[in-house]
């Protein structure tokens, strides 16, 4: 995977293109929900802290944005960019 995965997934998620993950492997996403346009998670938010982005956070909101950078955190993790101990 590479920078261009990440902007092929940016340039997707701007025309609202779905892509859907069939054979799921990653298995700390906790819970997760369906939300019809244009809405977004207020609130408690679902999934784990550790992935959210820090806009979520502060703004207590879940929506596409703040769902790349989760993306872009299993990048790092997975390509070994970030070199950290779980």
């Amino acid at each position: 995977m590479s920078m261009l995965a990440i902007n092929a997934t940016l340039h997707m998620h701007d025309r609202d293109v779905v892509h859907l993950v069939e054979k799921v492997q990653i298995p700390d996403l906790k819970n997760a929900a369906y939300l019809p346009k244009p809405r977004c998670i207020e609130g408690m938010l679902a999934g784990n802290d550790n992935w959210h982005s820090p806009a979520s956070h502060f703004k207590g909101e879940l929506y596409k944005p703040s769902n790349l950078y989760s993306f872009r955190l299993v990048y790092l993790r997975c390509s070994g960019a970030c070199h950290t101990r779980a």
